[in-house]
């Protein structure tokens, strides 16, 4: 809206248009009609381009800079693999389990996901990432069945058993309630399938120099393939891939190869266990967000 009035200018005042300076009431009118015309096309420029809700304008309007982003995707997740890494060698592998199913990778996933995206798109993705509960527990069943074939063998199937269950579960968008439902049996399940704790205890092995570094390298590039692609697939498939098995699988993985498999099966049946508060988790944010 443009409010009429008496517009002084130095370039009229030099040009000396109008009397003192002052432009003449035909040319202030025109001129007038002129930024009328002028703001109703932008306005109408910036209502017309799809998607631009309030959320992704203030996602966009440089309050969340890339660098900013870029430090949350490269320095929670793989703090979290080192460090439930060193609990584990200190208290065993059941311990860095537990650890490792606190949301300190998959959370930031999300908040990157609703800072970009807008808080319909995270709200979306966190009612799906209950869902992406379900395909967690499948994992790690898998993985543990699958330790024997090696840990190549163990995360590839068990990724392929992922993505399975969380193709079919992103075709259902339940209220929070029935998702923390499904999720919280699905939990209970998988610690029925995977037992007690047999009671071997492998003789740990010194981890090579490299050991911390590879750990954190890859959790870094599985953190930033999930959430590059995220912004790709809709947040239904982004849902349901926020949990996905990362610091999990770079855990399990390496427990494998250095500890055996009854150390990587305790490690995985601390981290089931733990899963109930991890689901809660995206339940507050799914009711927080909607």
């Amino acid at each position: 809206m443009v409010q009429l009035g008496v517009l002084e200018t130095p370039c009229v005042m030099r040009c000396g248009k109008g009397k003192k300076g002052r432009l003449a009431p035909n040319e202030l009118e025109q001129r007038g009609r002129h930024l009328t015309r002028i703001a109703h096309r932008a306005e109408q420029s910036q209502s017309s381009k799809p998607g631009r809700t309030r959320e992704t304008r203030w996602a966009s309007s440089g309050s969340v800079t890339t660098v900013g982003m870029l430090l949350l995707k490269l320095a929670l997740a793989p703090a979290l693999v080192v460090g439930a890494t060193v609990a584990g060698r200190r208290w065993g592998s059941r311990a860095s389990g537990i650890l490792i199913a606190l949301p300190l990778v998959a959370g930031p996933i999300l908040l990157v996901i609703t800072l970009q995206h807008g808080e319909a798109f995270g709200a979306r993705a966190a009612r799906g990432s209950l869902l992406g509960v379900l395909a967690l527990s499948a994992f790690c069943v898998v993985f543990a069945r699958m330790t024997r074939l090696g840990w190549a063998w163990a995360v590839a199937v068990g990724w392929l058993t992922y993505a399975a269950v969380a193709a079919a579960a992103s075709r259902w968008d339940p209220p929070p309630l029935a998702g923390l439902a499904v999720a919280l049996a699905a939990v209970a399940i998988a610690r029925t399938l995977l037992g007690a704790d047999d009671g071997a205890r492998a003789t740990p092995r010194s981890p090579p120099p490299w050991d911390l570094y590879a750990r954190a390298a890859s959790t870094a590039v599985l953190v930033i393939t999930i959430t590059t692609a995220a912004g790709r697939l809709g947040p239904a498939l982004s849902g349901v891939l926020t949990p996905f098995p990362i610091a999990t699988s770079v855990l399990a993985a390496f427990t494998l190869a250095h500890d055996g498999a009854s150390a990587a099966r305790a490690m995985l049946r601390g981290f089931v266990g733990a899963l109930p508060a991890f689901a809660a988790f995206f339940f507050a944010v799914a009711v927080a967000l909607t």
